[in-house]
């Protein structure tokens, strides 16, 4: 039977996600040459479905291309599913954002960096989380996106389409209108065009899980 093309989901930030996790794993299980996840809202992902988000795409089946298209601003762990894309694409006037952290009082510390500090409370989300639980999950989120992201230097700081090119999270040459014109088509992007740059500080396929 033939590979399915292409596949499209769409992920409301701040929504209710069991439906989308349902969605992602049937799709992900049709193992189409390419996925595109399109994130849309003003709201941002509580850090365990963000954990979540991520087990599956990193568990993908490895011929699957993901293509993460951030229509919407990116806030705090909803940076991750994005950061995880093969390719990342982001509207012209996007951003990402992470609050910085509570830092934890220190003798010997003048300027903590995000390990030392308490991480986020929950009602920067909108929702309620058992601290505990938050912690934990949002610290793993941290250590994952500190490897694409130095969150000790972008913390508080508002990162622009630009921005990110300069940290090698988006294309920045002529590839770039290439790419978005064939994913607009629903044209099968050859592997030979696809950026290396869009890796970032390292491959989605080789952080640490």
């Amino acid at each position: 039977m033939n590979a399915v093309a292409e596949r499209r989901l769409v992920v409301q930030l701040g929504q209710v996600y069991t439906k989308t996790i349902r969605d992602l794993e049937t799709t992900l299980a049709e193992t189409p040459r390419r996925l595109i996840l399109e994130f849309i809202g003003t709201q941002s992902i509580c850090p365990d479905m963000a954990l979540i988000l991520h087990e599956l795409i990193v568990e993908r089946p490895p011929e699957i291309q993901i293509v993460t298209h951030a229509r919407s601003g990116l806030v705090n762990a909803s940076v991750l599913p994005w950061i995880l894309g093969d390719i990342r694409i982001m509207r012209r006037t996007g951003w990402i954002y992470f609050n910085p952290p509570r830092v934890r009082k220190s003798d010997n510390e003048s300027q903590p960096g995000w390990r030392d500090g308490e991480w986020w409370d929950p009602i920067d989300f909108g929702f309620f989380h058992p601290p505990i639980h938050h912690a934990a999950d949002m610290e793993q989120v941290a250590r994952i996106i500190d490897q694409f992201l130095p969150l000790d230097e972008i913390a508080g700081k508002h990162l622009g389409v630009e921005d990110l090119k300069q940290y090698g999270l988006l294309a920045g040459n002529p590839i770039d209108s290439v790419l978005e014109s064939n994913l607009a088509e629903g044209t099968q992007v050859p592997s030979s065009q696809m950026n290396k740059s869009n890796f970032g500080r390292t491959s989605s396929r080789t952080f640490d899980r």
